[in-house]
């Protein structure tokens, strides 16, 4: 696996976490957090296509963040961040 190229699998959990922990050492510099709480996003109000531009989380101690990226990836269970920026399904 290379860093930044999806390779997808259509294994059970115990390979999709083989393939997780081996991309978390290929690719330090994309943070993930499992315990936070996705609680805003904010679009990007340019014409065209548009884009998750941040997202605030809130972490379990009470603290909030607001995150920014190019890309997001929504590995919640039902969707979360994807229901949030109102991506139809």
């Amino acid at each position: 696996m290379s860093c930044g190229r999806g390779t997808g699998t259509s294994g059970g959990p115990g390979i999709n976490e083989i393939v997780f922990r081996n991309f978390r050492q290929e690719c330090p510099h994309v943070r993930y957090d499992v315990r936070a709480r996705l609680v805003d996003v904010t679009m990007s109000s340019k014409t065209g296509p548009r884009r998750i531009t941040a997202i605030t989380v809130l972490h379990e101690g009470g603290k909030r963040e607001t995150l920014t990226a190019r890309q997001f990836i929504d590995a919640t269970y039902e969707g979360d961040l994807m229901a949030a920026a109102g991506v139809p399904w």
